[in-house]
């Protein structure tokens, strides 16, 4: 049982950002049902015109994703919100594209290729990544 509270005790403590940054979470993935009073003040009046925009409240609603849907904001009418989403969206991109450098690794280090130089190996990641064939 010790093992079972010491795992929980260690995922408190990594993930308690997380709580932290809960509400800016929430104001990302739903600014329409967030209540205004809940979210820091600099964010309010910008929330409250988003709020009011029905053309951008029928694209929330008919978005594939929510990164289609911030693309339709404009940084001029909501520069807060804009710079926001784009760090939200900045946090998961990163993790994303360091999985995808772990894939292109694995397939070139593949049975066939397990003779290739750690330089080679390099190389070839770097062509990969800049050539865009993640």
């Amino acid at each position: 049982m010790s093992v079972l509270q010491d795992l929980l005790v260690q995922f408190e403590s990594r993930f308690q950002d997380l709580e932290i940054l809960s509400p800016m979470f929430k104001l990302f993935a739903t600014p329409y049902s967030v209540n205004v009073k809940d979210i820091p003040s600099h964010y309010q009046l910008e929330l409250l015109n988003l709020q009011c925009d029905e053309l951008l409240k029928d694209k929330y609603d008919r978005k594939v994703d929510l990164g289609d849907f911030y693309k339709n904001f404009s940084a001029t009418r909501f520069p807060r919100l804009y710079t926001f989403a784009a760090e939200i969206l900045c946090m998961f991109g990163s993790i994303y594209v360091a999985e995808q450098y772990f894939s292109l690794m694995k397939c070139a280090k593949s049975k066939s290729r397990h003779t290739l130089s750690d330089n080679n190996l390099t190389c070839s990641l770097r062509l990969n990544i800049a050539c865009g064939l993640m």
